[in-house]
């Protein structure tokens, strides 16, 4: 720890210990050091430990039991994939929605990005809808991306309209048509510095990416490509 910093210590406490958690060099369930080994490892008050455990409590990423001590939770969201599955469903995969929100970070009609044209079968003249979103649970931030619809496609989409009903609530409200079916891809990749900002995450924080082509009418009408935190989320596959 950097005594000499101008950010208080207790944060930087928060700061490291947070980063054990997301790097999962604590594993889930297991037990952290006691509040008197923490003052030890970073020569820091009792006080100082507390509130920077308070913090990661707070947040979600750690249970403390009276009498026991105080462990990692590592607390995913259960996906069956079997079906198009929106936001509201990962929530209720956590089995508490009441923690959760959705926030928007940009919204804006333009001109098709190079790397979504090909994949809505459109031009690079044509117009889209352009979304940049964040999903919380409480206060952590777990899943970030954009997702990119034809204009012509779709109904006259405004932000406050998705804000107040979510994505695929305001286009249904409106009228439009949601996706019938859907293509996904999944790879594992290391976050990159905006997404590891935007997940309050450490850079190169494993991750799960997920791109999304969805068709209504065998007609492409959304490209979307999300980061989630390598621990947040795990989806299952049913075969047959």
């Amino acid at each position: 720890m950097n005594k000499e910093s101008n950010i208080p210590l207790y944060y930087q406490v928060y700061q490291d210990l947070l980063g054990k958690i997301l790097s999962s060099q604590w594993a889930d369930g297991q037990q952290l050091p006691t509040e008197e080994q923490l003052c030890d490892l970073y020569a820091a008050s009792r006080i100082t430990i507390r509130r920077a455990l308070q913090m990661l409590e707070h947040e979600g990423h750690l249970t403390r039991t009276p009498g026991k001590g105080t462990f990692v939770r590592h607390e995913t969201a259960n996906l069956l994939l079997h079906h198009i599955y929106s936001f509201s469903d990962i929530i209720h995969g956590f089995g508490n929605s009441d923690e959760f929100r959705s926030l928007l970070l940009r919204f804006e009609i333009m001109t098709c990005p190079p790397e979504a044209c090909q994949l809505l079968e459109i031009t690079s003249s044509d117009s889209v809808y352009y979304l940049e979103r964040v999903r919380y649970k409480g206060k952590m931030p777990f899943a970030y991306g954009f997702s990119i619809l034809p204009c012509a496609q779709m109904p006259e989409l405004t932000a406050e309209s998705i804000r107040t009903l979510g994505l695929y609530g305001a286009i249904r409200s409106l009228g439009g048509d949601l996706p019938s079916r859907a293509k996904e891809n999944f790879q594992a990749v290391l976050m990159d510095s905006k997404s590891a900002k935007r997940l309050n995450r450490p850079a190169k924080s494993a991750a799960l990416s997920v791109q999304r082509i969805g068709y209504f009418n065998e007609i492409p009408n959304e490209f979307s490509r999300s980061i989630l935190g390598g621990d947040s989320i795990r989806y299952e596959i049913q075969l047959t």
